[in-house]
């Protein structure tokens, strides 16, 4: 990815969770209360896995997983009770 798109990628949709947060509320709201409507919520917890899911999208391109080899069984069962 060009570095003036990463830059700009991670100023603008990366720091968009934290920005809801520290505005909203996240240092608090003074002597005034602020009413937080439920789509900002919403909209956090949604923007959230979106960065998951785009960041475990990234790890698993990066390093797949090794092919998992098959369990063999034994081809003789003992029903012999050990003692």
């Amino acid at each position: 990815m060009p570095e003036a798109f990463r830059n700009a990628f991670a100023e603008s949709v990366l720091m968009a969770l934290p920005t809801l947060r520290n505005k909203l509320t996240g240092h608090g709201q003074g002597p005034t209360i602020i009413e937080v409507p439920n789509a900002y919520g919403e909209l956090a917890i949604q923007l959230a896995a979106a960065f998951h899911n785009f960041l475990i999208a990234k790890h698993i391109a990066k390093s797949p997983a090794k092919p998992i080899e098959p369990i063999v069984k034994p081809s003789v069962v003992h029903d012999d009770i050990p003692f």
